[in-house]
């Protein structure tokens, strides 16, 4: 199967994966406890008004009725209008999506300058002083949560040192807003992609025609260069790709910490006020960016290793 054939096949198993969230979403939403009308009409709220609103905004028809009408609109773009704000919901996605690209882009380059040098040097120096503290490490990595690093950051980065800014975005901060947020996404990421690193590139090691490479006499550099990270890479690269992923959902602590207007606040505040619009359109947003993520790692595989063929 050539990658053009691949990459149509892919696309078509995508549409069924994404029609199954958009039915789990709406149906979790709808029947999870909460009602938005009584948030929006507050202390206004009579049993007149609300069964006009609740006509207005179309949530007095039946649930699949519902479904089949939003579903519809994403065929011509139409994610719904927000409750809150009354704005269209596709225009409040799109307007934060740099903010959210950027800190999982800056949060990845970070766990990735990381964990790849580490992994690395703690596989190559197994079983030392070094390969101990270094999985260490990565346990305590592991172990702190986003939102407690954060807040330690911006205690002493923010607070005390006055050197970053404890929050914004990047039109009041420019990249300095980036930074902090990045930095304890990034490093919690860290750790476990430093011991999918260790672990891959001890297998490799241990292989026998690596064997072979130093017998010849090659260079310890040369070999680990040119055989063992390479080979290497695949597991990694899967790993990165997942935690990719994990990272865009990592986000919406991150963003509210910081206060960062990403796609985060947005969800935050859409489960706040019970926007089933705006919840529906966020989390199909993530869950396409996810499945696509996922087949461009695929399609990395083949670059890696040009041994792969797709089938």
């Amino acid at each position: 199967m050539g990658t053009a054939e691949f990459l149509v096949r892919r696309l078509f198993t995508m549409i069924p994966v994404l029609v199954g969230v958009t039915v789990l979403v709406f149906m979790v939403l709808h029947l999870a406890p909460g009602d938005p009308i009584v948030l929006m009409l507050g202390t206004e709220w009579t049993p007149e008004r609300a069964a006009v609103l609740k006509a207005e905004m179309g949530l007095d028809r039946p649930l699949p009725a519902q479904y089949i009408s939003w579903l519809g609109g994403l065929f011509v773009g139409d994610l719904g209008t927000q409750y809150t704000t009354r704005e269209p919901v596709l225009r409040a996605i799109v307007s934060r999506v740099p903010t959210t690209l950027i800190l999982a882009g800056g949060a990845m380059v970070v766990a990735t300058l990381i964990s790849i040098p580490l992994g690395f040097l703690s596989a190559v120096k197994q079983g030392t002083w070094i390969d101990s503290g270094l999985r260490i490490l990565a346990l305590i990595g592991i172990s702190m949560p986003v939102f407690w690093l954060g807040i330690v950051l911006i205690i002493v980065f923010a607070v005390n040192l006055r050197l970053l800014p404890a929050g914004g975005g990047l039109a009041q901060h420019g990249w300095k807003a980036f930074i902090l947020p990045c930095v304890a996404l990034g490093t919690s990421f860290a750790a476990l992609l430093m011991r999918m690193t260790r672990s891959s590139v001890l297998d490799v090691i241990r292989q026998d025609y690596v064997r072979t490479a130093e017998a010849k006499g090659l260079s310890k550099l040369y070999v680990l260069s040119k055989h063992v990270f390479k080979n290497a890479a695949i597991p990694i690269a899967t790993v990165a790709g997942l935690q990719l992923g994990a990272v865009l959902g990592g986000a919406v602590l991150t963003e509210i910490i910081f206060s960062l207007p990403g796609l985060g606040r947005l969800l935050y505040a859409a489960i706040n006020s019970r926007d089933y619009p705006t919840l529906q359109g966020t989390i199909l947003f993530v869950a396409l960016a996810f499945v696509t993520i996922n087949l461009l790692i695929d399609l990395l595989y083949a670059v890696l290793d040009p041994r792969v063929k797709y089938g």
